[in-house]
């Protein structure tokens, strides 16, 4: 199974590009499911077919559904949130309101978007997903939550089974009881974290899981994209291709559009040395919106051609590891590919078990493999777009 994850800036059109993308793969013959994590839904709109929390029939061999966080907090948080409102209330929280705001846990929303991704990557019904992600901010939240908060949630969780086993007897003799939430439900988060686990072991696969990059031809939208880039890389996720989009076409008569046009040419030239040797998808800026099946085809064949919309395009450098020798010393270097990045905006550091490494705005904790957890750092070199730690 593939799964293509769409991102840019908001109002590149990545989902008119997703929904392309998607519709190009259903012509394939692959099945394939479209769908929306972003919290301002417009698949329906594109697609003009209403489409829902469940998956819904858009075309043959597509399917669509958008992610609705609010849905699933209600089925799946609702009873935990419920019995944690009661005993904060118990302990002492006489107003409900904030008794009831306290119980929603911050970044709730990546964890049952993530758990629902998971779930519908794993009924094995489609070939393909393509995910509509939320624009760049909200995506890399949501692409690192397993990476940055998914053990946290686990401790808290821990935690917290810990002080609700042994608030329960006192709870009880005071014929309250009920108030205090059940190891069963507190139990469903951490099958969520399972999921959450799966599905990130399953996206940072570049033969299963890609992401695409969709800009325009504007200075700010390609200095976010570039960070966004990087900060992909640094992560272990695949960009598998650069999606340039509202190219405005050569044929196009000159006059209003004229300034437009030059200072698309000169960004045009920024974006190819931006973006190492990812595949460019170019997508002309049309006379019309592109909405409907017959306008995202046509989409789809300007974007890819003769090439499968699912097809993996290219395999970015995942995080490695290889052995060499300087003067003598053996050394194991771990390799990271950071492009776009300088030297005076990285910092690497030991942290017990972990290397941190600052790169920009973005930071990654990376948990060592037992080979290199005991060792000391010889070296760091940042060229051409490469870390390389070495390891003595």
């Amino acid at each position: 199974m593939r799964i293509i994850l769409m991102t840019g800036k908001g109002g590149v059109g990545k989902t008119s590009v997703a929904a392309a993308t998607a519709v190009g793969a259903a012509e394939a013959g692959h099945t394939v499911l479209l769908a929306s994590t972003d919290a301002a839904h417009s698949l329906s709109d594109i697609v003009q077919t209403p489409v829902g929390p469940a998956p819904t029939t858009v075309a043959k061999n597509l399917w669509a559904v958008e992610i609705d966080t609010i849905t699933e907090l209600r089925t799946r948080w609702e009873p935990i949130r419920r019995e944690l409102a009661d005993f904060l209330h118990y302990l002492g929280y006489r107003d409900p309101i904030l008794a009831e705001e306290i119980a929603v846990m911050p970044g709730m929303e990546e964890v049952f978007s993530l758990s629902r991704l998971c779930e519908l990557a794993e009924e094995g019904t489609w070939d393909t997903i393509v995910v509509d992600c939320a624009p760049t901010g909200s995506t890399l939240r949501l692409l690192t939550f397993s990476d940055t908060a998914s053990s946290r949630y686990r401790r808290v969780m821990h935690l917290a089974g810990l002080l609700f086993s042994l608030a329960k007897p006192g709870a009880q003799v005071l014929g309250v009881g009920s108030a205090v939430p059940s190891r069963e439900h507190l139990s469903s988060v951490g099958r969520m974290m399972d999921e959450i686990a799966r599905l990130h072991e399953m996206l940072v696969r570049p033969e299963q899981a890609s992401v695409r990059l969709v800009l325009q031809l504007e200075q700010a939208v390609i200095a976010e994209t570039q960070r966004t880039f990087t900060f992909m890389s640094l992560f272990g996720f695949s960009v598998d291709a650069v999606v340039v989009n509202r190219v405005i076409p050569p044929a196009v008569p000159l006059g209003y559009l004229e300034k437009w046009r030059e200072a698309q040419q000169r960004h045009y030239v920024v974006v190819r040395q931006s973006f190492l040797d990812s595949p460019m998808l170019e997508i002309p800026y049309y006379e019309c919106e592109p909405t409907g099946p017959q306008r995202l085809m046509r989409l789809s064949r300007d974007a890819y051609g003769s090439t499968d919309p699912a097809a993996v395009l290219s395999r970015s450098r995942a995080v490695t590891t290889r052995h060499e020798e300087q003067g003598g010393l053996p050394l194991d270097v771990l390799e990271i590919p950071l492009p776009g990045i300088s030297v005076s905006d990285v910092d690497v550091r030991r942290e017990g078990r972990n290397l941190v490494i600052d790169a920009g705005d973005a930071r990654r904790v990376l948990a060592l493999p037992d080979g290199l957890a005991t060792r000391h750092v010889h070296a760091t070199r940042l060229a051409e777009g490469v870390l390389s730690v070495a390891f003595s």
